[in-house]
């Protein structure tokens, strides 16, 4: 040493001896692999050397064809086998769907305690991609198998999807007589063309007054969670039949339920908070089960009787002296709504919700700005999502990236330049100051579950390969700051200070956002091919199903946070 030297060592990673390829099915199918080791339905990953060629290959169920294959890095096309170079973990999605020979049924349920001749009944009913491009092929037959008279207009197409022409949601309306309020069937099938047509008819013609003085069905038409859950009418989901490792899920959502259908939300704005239509249609998605239509229906048509459609607020919900506060305001039950409806009115609420985040919070975060949630991240990600889902408008897809790409440079590369440790970190004064005895720089866990749903969200439209490393990272975060005890998580935890500060007295009730932690490690789970850490996500999610223990819980927004954005979590196991 003559002089001062400067030494750089240069550390290249070197290649992995073997990675993991998992296949996620949607519908009803199986996939098997060459070299073996992928038998799904049964054995969904399976480890092979690098380098490895593996070649897939799809079995449709019956009622089912195989659709294609999808995934980051994957270039399959078509339905034949998909051959993938095993270079990185791979995650290959396997879509299923109904066969258009195969006839689906509708439940007609009569609402109205009289039913009369010629009712009109009006639903939309969702397809999966590349299923459906003409309407005219859609057919209502009865129970001889006559058809019937409808009318048929596409709603909704798949603006992300390559065919674009396909129709992901049509409108059908037909007429049935009752001579009693005895249910009645019919089915739907697409393997013809369609002879006989009706002339539109008033889509308010087949609606009356409901609970809290807002619009049903006279006729309740109901889907089933076979054909709804194959649609991705709410993306990717599994029926509750499917569920056969989660079923205290099922049994705590009946048992909560029973108690929340009968809120009165006439005049309590906290019955709306974290978005209860949304939770209540995505479980009849899931099951088929009517009663779980009507209560989302009507939860959906007196929410969008409080939207704000003039003022200095307009898409802000409006009730019981709350108003212009957005995480009161969401557009995911509207374009649920609007694509199993087609009820036209709900296209301008959607535009109103949307744009009225738009012109409010922004997602981009600096220091010290005043404010700053991850719920609010998350409700403005998720508006711009559903808005573009349902209306295709490339501004609400812009929008949709720029939360996008705001949040993961938020979250890898944080505003206080104190290096990423997996948290969306703001500063709590910035979160809700009247919440804290001192500042210091962390995250939510529980109100990250809705960035996260929205980063899932965001995947089924992009594939997005910045997800998965996002959803580990934070599950990461969770283990090393996130647990306040092995049952619950902190309020507000942080890496940059001792456990010590950011204990909060509210850490004593978080047991109660159990679910949302629930889904923050099935979403780890679904993006991680270690099966070392797929157990230890397990692990985490077996300590918290001690929620599902638990009865209906007397805050009645709990409801709602614990069930409009988890149902995926059951889907996401299974991958």
């Amino acid at each position: 040493m003559t002089a001062a030297r400067t030494v750089t060592a240069t550390f290249s990673q070197t290649a992995a001896s073997s990675y993991t390829l998992s296949v996620a099915v949607t519908g009803t199918g199986s996939v098997t692999s060459s070299p073996a080791g992928i038998n799904c339905g049964s054995s969904c990953s399976a480890s092979y050397a690098s380098g490895t060629s593996v070649t897939l290959s799809a079995a449709a169920g019956s009622g089912y064809t195989f659709s294609g294959w999808s995934g980051s890095g994957v270039s399959c096309a078509g339905t034949g086998s998909c051959t993938v170079a095993m270079s990185v973990n791979r995650i290959v999605p396997a879509a299923f769907t109904p066969t258009s020979t195969t006839a689906t049924t509708i439940r007609l349920i009569p609402v109205t305690t009289s039913p009369g001749t010629n009712e009109l009944v009006s639903l939309a009913i969702p397809f999966p991609p590349d299923t459906l491009t003409d309407a005219s092929r859609l057919r209502i037959l009865d129970e001889n198998g006559n058809e019937v008279p409808a009318y048929v207009a596409p709603k909704v197409y798949w603006y992300f999807k390559p065919n674009t022409a396909a129709i992901r949601s049509v409108l059908v309306q037909f007429r049935r007589s009752f001579s009693s309020s005895a249910e009645q069937r019919v089915t739907f099938d697409y393997s013809a063309p369609r002879l006989q047509n009706l002339a539109a008819p008033n889509y308010a013609e087949g609606l009356m007054i409901g609970k809290s003085s807002t619009e049903i069905p006279r006729i309740l038409p109901v889907l089933t969670a076979e054909w709804l859950t194959s649609s991705l009418v709410a993306g990717p989901q599994i029926t509750k039949g499917q569920n056969n490792a989660y079923p205290d899920y099922e049994t705590w959502f009946e048992t909560y339920y029973a108690q929340a259908k009968n809120y009165d939300y006439s005049a309590d704005y906290t019955v709306w908070l974290f978005d209860r239509a949304t939770a209540i249609y995505k479980q009849y998605i899931r099951t088929g089960n009517p009663d779980y239509l009507r209560e989302a229906y009507n939860s959906t048509t007196f929410y969008r009787s409080r939207i704000n459609t003039s003022g200095s607020c307009i898409g802000s919900f409006n009730l019981g002296g709350k108003n212009c506060d957005a995480k009161y305001n969401y557009t995911e039950p509207f374009a649920l709504h609007y694509m199993l409806t087609g009820d036209d009115r709900f296209v301008q609420t959607i535009r109103d919700v949307a744009d009225g985040w738009n012109n409010g919070f922004d997602p981009d975060y600096t220091v010290g700005n005043g404010f700053w949630t991850e719920r609010h991240a998350g409700f403005g990600w998720l508006a711009a999502i559903h808005a573009y889902e349902a209306l295709g408008t490339q501004s609400y897809r812009d929008r949709m990236n720029y939360y996008a790409n705001t949040l993961f440079a938020h979250v890898t590369t944080p505003p206080d330049g104190q290096g990423a440790d997996g948290c969306w970190r703001h500063d709590a004064y910035d979160h809700d100051a009247s919440e804290f005895d001192s500042n210091y720089a962390g995250c939510s866990p529980w109100m990250t579950t809705m960035i996260l749903d929205a980063m899932w969200q965001y995947w089924f439209i992009t594939s997005d390969t910045r997800v998965g490393p996002a959803a580990r990272n934070f599950a990461s975060f969770m283990e090393n700051y996130g647990w306040a005890a092995s049952d619950r998580s902190h309020y507000f935890s942080s890496s940059k200070v001792p456990a010590s500060q950011y204990a909060n007295s509210q850490d004593a009730d978080t047991d109660l956002h159990n679910m949302e932690m629930i889904f923050i490690y099935s979403m780890a789970y679904g993006f991680d091919t270690n099966s070392a850490n797929r157990l230890a996500y397990t692990s985490r999610i077996t300590t918290a199903r001690s929620i599902f223990t638990y009865g209906a819980i007397s805050t009645k927004r709990a409801f709602n946070w614990a069930f409009r954005g988890t149902s995926s979590f059951v889907h996401l196991m299974r991958q």
